[in-house]
């Protein structure tokens, strides 16, 4: 997902959308699944040999029913093509970025809430507060992005590859569940630092477990099942919902957490401009990580 909010950035693909309600995920209702190969009216198929990206209508549910995507604001519509499971001996779908973000959205939600939690920490200066307001802030919408993304993108292309293979209802539920919480971090950012900090590590204890469960039962089947191509489009088709003005922070942020093999493997395929924007971005995110953590 790196390579691209890179290729993203360098394109300035991004429009304002609606948030219609979720597809696929109806709340207290059955829950519709994409089992295997579902048709188009060109017939193409994300995954194997036919995979391209889409550019026929909304694809249809097992009902016949048409299916929307949800937005956030900010965020364009998207379609999902149908997916044609992996086959045996193709590669396996890298999980590089899915790693790196769920390890940056934990490191940072920790060290947050250690720093305003800890007693006898000297008051901050106006500048610094609200320099560890606005990176709170966009750590928040991460968050939140990335939970939307895996509800409208991410889940129904595995559910198409994996058909019943998997249940993500509980995960989907995971995010509804998690949605307060963000709201009541949003609610206190501006109060005092214990407050804030209080409410970080609720979220940071809740999403912990939620990662935990989803990297040991999405992962595996995500491995068996998705197309390396597929799940290339997940990533691609997340980053072109994103506004310009958050992909400033995602792009260092990601490279930030990254171990240095891990960056060398999301930059490899993105080439020249890739690196290019990171240069441009990751000086000043720094400063801005120095001053909200004086590290």
């Amino acid at each position: 997902m790196l390579i691209s909010a890179f290729q993203t950035m360098w394109s300035g693909a991004h429009a304002p959308a609606s948030r219609p309600p979720p597809a696929g995920t109806p709340r207290g209702g059955a829950r519709r699944t994409f089992a295997g190969v579902l048709p188009v009216a060109d017939g193409s198929t994300l995954g194997g040999a036919a995979f391209r990206l889409p550019g026929a209508g909304l694809p249809h549910t097992t009902d016949g029913r048409q299916a929307a995507a949800r937005t956030l604001d900010g965020m364009r519509q998207i379609r999902i093509p149908p997916v044609a499971p992996r086959r045996p001996g193709e590669p396996e779908a890298d999980l590089t970025a899915l790693v790196v973000i769920h390890r940056a959205m934990l490191t940072d939600l920790d060290r947050l809430a250690a720093m305003l939690s800890s007693p006898g920490e000297p008051p901050a200066s106006p500048e610094r507060a609200a320099a560890v307001r606005d990176y709170t802030a966009s750590l928040l919408t991460e968050i939140d992005h990335h939970h939307v993304n895996e509800d409208d993108v991410l889940w129904p292309v595995i559910e198409r590859s994996a058909g019943q293979v998997i249940d993500l209802g509980p995960l989907t539920d995971d995010h509804h569940a998690l949605a307060p919480v963000l709201a009541r971090c949003r609610s206190v950012l501006h109060r005092d630092d214990r407050t804030l900090g209080r409410a970080l590590g609720e979220l940071r204890d809740l999403l912990a477990d939620h990662i935990g469960d989803e990297e040991r039962e999405v992962f595996p089947v995500i491995r068996r099942h998705v197309p390396r191509a597929a799940l290339a489009w997940v990533a691609k088709t997340i980053e072109k919902r994103a506004p310009l003005r958050q992909m400033v922070f995602t792009v260092p942020w990601l490279a930030r957490h990254a171990e240095p093999a891990e960056l060398d493997r999301l930059l490899r395929d993105a080439g020249p401009p890739a690196r290019l924007l990171l240069a441009a971005t990751r000086r000043r995110w720094r400063a801005r990580e120095r001053l909200v953590f004086g590290t």
